[in-house]
């Protein structure tokens, strides 16, 4: 259910609450869980974080490379 939160329309935050409503106890603390599940796809280079907000396009180049940004 994460991956499909994260499709960069919602904040951590947001997905963090979607999440806590969803399975109640069984997710608290949700912020936490979700940073680091996020940090973790990130360490495995499975996802990318957008150096700003979504704005409903995605860059579907071949390389993307935000060092430059």
């Amino acid at each position: 259910m994460l991956w499909e939160l994260m499709d960069g329309s919602r904040t951590k935050s947001e997905i963090a609450d979607i999440l806590e409503q969803t399975f109640h106890e069984r997710m608290i603390p949700a912020s936490y869980r979700v940073a680091m599940s996020i940090q973790e796809m990130i360490d495995l280079g499975l996802v990318i974080p957008l150096p700003s907000q979504f704005r409903g396009q995605w860059n579907i180049d071949a390389v993307i490379d935000y060092a430059d940004d």
